[in-house]
């Protein structure tokens, strides 16, 4: 969805969507600015920054929830997707007591913490589990790579782009199946930021109607296919102008 470079370039399906947003923006604006770099937030801070007004929206995997409807402005969806687990291919993506172990030892799992995956974790597994709290998706994977971690749960498209992209992708499997749904939107302060998110609302439909949608995608989810979910995403908001 949205990550840095060594570079410290920031590129991502989202970020190509903000970039489109900017131009939008200053088309409908052109006496005001807007910034052309970005600020790195954490699962964990970029609630706070949000409202704080330190950034005006989050360009990366943020879900659309009843709790936060409460405290945020979404635009339209941006993606749909669920959570998934990974693990080694020498293992099993069904979750495992571990068989034999003389101190019954919970399976580890890793997961990011301040997520609607780690709620999910908490909810559906509970004491059944040891919970390694990751602050990236790359930490969490690093800790299934070290064997720290049996199972490591995100969303699923998170976890095949960071799978499909390490160095042993063939050493690991993700689930097929959806656990949970996580629709993806533009976040903004509650009442604050309008004529950033209609900017939003005017390029979400403007890249579904026009098909461009499915190049941002092709770039970043190379070999995967889009969802049915997805597609039917991509038509309920391809907006006539």
């Amino acid at each position: 969805m949205a990550y840095v470079t060594e570079d410290g370039q920031f590129r991502g399906y989202m970020i190509d969507i903000c970039e489109a947003l900017k131009r939008t923006y200053r088309v409908l604006n052109p006496d005001r600015e807007i910034a052309d770099g970005y600020v790195k937030v954490t699962a964990a801070d970029r609630r706070s920054k949000l409202e704080d007004g330190e950034v005006d929206t989050i360009c990366g995997a943020f879900s659309v929830t009843e709790e936060r409807m409460h405290s945020f402005d979404f635009s339209f969806l941006t993606f749909a997707s669920g959570a998934s687990v990974a693990a080694r291919r020498s293992g099993s993506t069904v979750l495992q007591a571990k068989e034999g172990s003389a101190d019954n030892k919970p399976p580890q799992v890793a997961v990011v913490s301040q997520t609607t995956t780690e709620a999910l974790v908490e909810q559906l597994l509970g004491t059944g589990v040891d919970v390694l709290r990751k602050a990236t998706h790359d930490e969490a994977f690093d800790s299934l790579v070290l064997g720290e971690a049996e199972y490591y749960f995100g969303d699923r498209v998170i976890l095949s782009a960071i799978v499909g992209r390490s160095d042993n992708a063939n050493e690991f499997v993700v689930g097929g199946n959806f656990l949970t749904y996580e629709p993806y939107a533009l976040p903004f302060a509650k009442g604050r930021n309008r004529d950033l998110m209609d900017a939003a609302n005017i390029t979400i439909a403007e890249l579904y109607r026009s098909r461009k949608i499915h190049k941002i995608y092709e770039n970043h989810f190379e070999g995967q296919r889009p969802s049915d979910l997805l597609l039917a995403l991509y038509q309920l908001y391809a907006l006539p102008e």
